[in-house]
């Protein structure tokens, strides 16, 4: 199963929606600001004395923190920075964006491979464009068996050298064609307790702000492939 290009997003009935969710997002955050002081006050007035009590504070904290985590997702994707294009190497970027990484491969005892290819340098926002692959690189991780596996990283030119192209492969468990379809959306995932918010936010960093696509094509038990595309020359 392939997704590519998506439906384009109605920009009135957009901007509509972000001023709600920012309105929210402000308004929510200011109870979850003073659960969480009255929560650490508590906690100091208690000390160690109730071990019960303690652990059920720390739920509260953990619980807040994890609220704050999910407004500062959706105000992340209904409030797109616009980009600051400079001329980039991708492949260097690609090197530096999974260097920073590492950490996390270790932990689950995964390979990784990569094979550059020959590419002219785009005009890119550094920052927003490594954001997309830590977001696609971290979901392949977490797709993988905590025993090891697999992720491979390509970077190439299109047919037409109208595109360079960072692609990433993982041996995971795949996505029905249900998920591969769905991918992208605000606040869908596969993964319990995830908002899916990561992966919105980089379609909207690749498509809008880069005049590029993401490409997932998945198959259940056999893996994942993720194709970032972003134009070369003026196009972007």
């Amino acid at each position: 199963m392939e997704r590519g290009e998506r439906t384009p997003v109605d920009r009135e009935k957009f901007s509509e929606i972000a001023v709600i969710a920012s309105k929210m997002a402000h308004d929510l955050r200011n109870p979850l600001g003073v659960i969480n002081i009255a929560a650490y006050n508590l906690k100091k007035r208690i000390g160690e004395n109730d071990e019960t009590a303690m652990k059920r504070i720390a739920v509260i904290m953990q619980k807040t923190a994890e609220a704050n985590g999910i407004i500062t997702d959706i105000l992340s994707y209904y409030r797109l920075d616009p980009p600051d294009k400079k001329e980039t190497d991708l492949n260097s970027l690609m090197e530096e964006t999974v260097s920073s990484m590492n950490g996390l491969f270790e932990a689950k005892k995964i390979n990784v491979t990569r094979h550059e290819g020959d590419l002219p340098p785009v005009e890119i926002d550094r920052a927003q464009i490594s954001k997309v692959m830590q977001n696609v690189i971290r979901n392949a991780c977490e797709a993988i068996a905590d025993d090891g596996g697999n992720i491979s990283l390509i970077s190439r030119c299109d047919e037409e050298g109208k595109n360079v192209e960072a692609v990433i492969t993982d041996s995971g468990s795949g996505m029905t064609e249900e998920d591969v379809t769905r991918s992208g959306e605000p606040f869908f995932s596969t993964k319990k307790g995830r908002t899916g918010m990561g992966l919105a936010v980089s379609f909207r960093i690749v498509e809008e702000n880069h005049n590029g696509m993401i490409v997932i094509k998945s198959k259940e038990g056999e893996g994942t492939e993720v194709t970032i595309k972003l134009p070369t020359g003026g196009d972007n």
